[in-house]
């Protein structure tokens, strides 16, 4: 059985973009989109419907997904790397809201945290087709101060390596992750 490691940030920060350079490079790696297995729990819901459903029917759809999650762990010997969030703002309501919850701190073996500053994220964003329509500079900044401080939190909770990594560019940010995923499996 592989190792579980979360890949998370703010929407448009650039985790998709470093973890296919990574899975790119090492084949002991495999990308997957936390989102992508979320939307194959709620389907034929959206992610629209998911922000009106209550905490409790929020906090199955993310058991559900890490219970998914654990059979491609189970399956594959190497390091899985999650694309995910610590935290995202509800479509509904405008609110930034924590998305991590026990079951996703007892699945991961290691965190590593995009960071940026809100410049590079709206530029980022804005280049990726604006999918985070409405984000300004200061909504920026505070979606990276709420996911650091739950980063630090579920370091603090879990014991579990959290790894901050803020690079500006790609390459770098991809040397400085492949070093800490080594670090994981004792220098592979």
């Amino acid at each position: 059985m592989g190792l579980a490691v979360g890949i998370y940030g703010v929407p448009g920060v650039g985790k998709s973009t470093l973890t296919r350079r990574l899975v790119s490079v090492r084949r002991d790696l495999r990308q997957i989109l936390g989102s992508a297995v979320v939307r194959e729990v709620i389907a034929p819901a959206s992610f629209d419907d998911l922000d009106r459903w209550s905490p409790a029917r929020r906090e199955a759809v993310r058991d559900a997904a890490i219970e998914r999650l654990e059979v491609e762990r189970r399956a594959f010997d190497g390091l899985l790397l999650v694309d995910g969030h610590f935290s995202l703002r509800n479509r509904r309501t405008g609110v930034l809201e924590s998305v991590i919850g026990d079951t996703d701190r007892n699945f991961y073996d290691a965190w590593v945290l995009i960071d940026s500053t809100p410049e590079q994220v709206v530029v980022q964003r804005v280049g990726d087709g604006d999918r985070c329509r409405g984000d300004d500079v200061d909504e920026v900044h505070e979606h990276l101060l709420l996911e650091r401080s739950l980063a630090e939190a579920t370091h603090r909770l879990t014991g579990r390596p959290v790894h901050v990594v803020s690079a500006p560019s790609v390459d770098a940010r991809a040397d400085d992750v492949l070093r800490f995923l080594d670090s994981l499996r004792g220098g592979a």
